[in-house]
């Protein structure tokens, strides 16, 4: 097994039983046992849904096949995939630009998600928007949490009382 390509072994695609090979020493390859960091992201907007540690044969097998998955460390709460450049990295998000003033929101990311907590605890509403800006109107009064969504920023989190 000496003369065995690892490298090349590794990418594969539609090869399922490369991963059973062992080198001399009767140990897996390091590219197939260790551990390595990735998230998992949305290929349109380049927000991080998942993170974790997988061999970096399985995170090349899985990135060939379906897409959506990147080497790299990530969290979801801070960081998204930059897909600008054409090559996917990781980076952190940056403060979501939206201004409540009064009962408008201006300055809105486009396209956004705006998500909607009323005052009796259910569950939120979540719209998508695609304008600069939004009137807000209730017809009950409360406590209500509006937050922005959009990656590359961090969501905009606004609470306010009718």
């Amino acid at each position: 097994m000496s003369g065995l390509d690892w490298t090349s072994l590794s990418v594969l695609p539609g090869n399922d039983d490369w991963m059973a090979h062992p080198t001399e020493e009767g140990q897996g390859h390091p590219d197939f046992v260790v551990p390595r960091p990735f998230v998992r992201f949305d290929p349109e907007t380049g927000r991080i849904t998942g993170r974790g540690g997988m061999a970096l044969a399985h995170i090349q097998r899985e990135r060939l096949r379906q897409g959506g998955i990147l080497l790299g460390d990530g969290r979801i709460d801070r960081d998204y995939v930059d897909l600008s450049s054409g090559v996917p990295t990781v980076a952190r998000r940056t403060p979501c630009p939206a201004v409540l003033d009064g009962l408008t929101l201006s300055s809105l990311p486009v396209p956004c998600r705006i998500e909607i907590s009323n005052p009796g605890g259910l569950e939120p509403s979540v719209y998508p928007w695609s304008a600069p800006a939004l009137a807000l109107d209730f017809e009950h009064t409360g406590t209500w949490t509006v937050r922005v969504l959009c990656e590359p920023h961090l969501p905009g989190v606004f609470t306010f009382t009718t």
